[in-house]
């Protein structure tokens, strides 16, 4: 697995526990990003990354920093700048 797949992947993970966390239906989060529902699915599946723009709105959305989505990510994981 590639580094930009393991980011991709937590990115996701931690998305889908906010959504669960703050109980936002996948419905509401693509309504707030103004992309379909099966759009939204593709990227807390892990199959497309959230862009910042998304993160950002995801983030405000539900109450939360941005860098929530990041956590449980080891400086070795992320990709090299």
């Amino acid at each position: 697995m590639r580094n930009t797949d393991t980011l991709t992947y937590t990115v996701a993970g931690n998305v889908r526990a906010e959504l669960g966390r703050k109980r936002v239906s996948q419905a509401g989060a693509s309504t707030s990003l103004n992309i379909s529902q099966a759009a939204f699915s593709r990227r807390i599946s892990g199959a497309i990354p959230f862009n910042v723009e998304e993160l950002g709105k995801l983030a405000k959305l539900l109450g939360v920093p941005v860098h929530r989505f990041f956590e449980g990510l080891s400086q070795a994981k992320t990709p090299a700048a």
